[in-house]
């Protein structure tokens, strides 16, 4: 459990007037933050590794309705395969809870409170999956495939992300 409390955090919400709400404006406020939080990693031989962890979040503003974009909670699920240093798998699912989104332009359904719409997004599930083959410790190439389950989620208000995708990499360290 932790306890913040934090002197002009950022809170960002839609830019109405000069976007066609695709920027986000930013207001600072005084906020009291209550986390519990839990984790909990498994680790077989080096090969296999599972860690799930767990964020619950209270939020207390001193001054807006609510902590714009901030979530209720985080969980993740953290699965990674080693096979012989070579071949890397690495599955995560991730949940973020419901947050609060600020327009100041009527949203349908919303009623205005103190001059904003606060519009309730909802939580979602993210899955994950990367293959990984290191031809040396310095050289290796992957393929990443990116919210398997094509869910259709806003990760902030008026963000829709891309449904499923893919991704063919390689990374060089020195």
């Amino acid at each position: 459990y932790t306890y913040k409390n934090y002197e002009d955090m950022g809170l960002y919400f839609n830019d109405t007037t000069y976007s066609y709400q695709n920027r986000f404006n930013i207001v600072y406020d005084d906020v009291k933050v209550n986390d519990i939080y839990a984790a909990i990693n498994y680790n077989l031989l080096k090969k296999l590794t599972v860690g799930l962890d767990a964020h619950f979040f209270n939020y207390t503003a001193k001054r807006q309705l609510f902590t714009w974009e901030k979530p209720s909670s985080k969980i993740s699920l953290l699965i990674d395969y080693n096979l012989s240093n070579k071949f890397l798998v690495n599955l995560a699912f991730y949940y973020i809870g419901y947050r609060y989104a600020a327009s100041l332009i009527p949203v349908e359904g919303i009623e205005i409170n103190q001059g904003i719409y606060a519009v309730k997004l909802d939580s979602y599930v993210d899955a994950n999956l990367r293959f990984e083959y290191r031809y040396t410790k310095r050289i290796s190439v992957f393929v990443s495939f990116n919210n398997l389950f094509s869910v259709k989620y806003q990760t902030f208000y008026k963000y829709q992300v891309q449904p499923f995708f893919g991704l063919i990499g390689a990374s060089f360290s020195f």
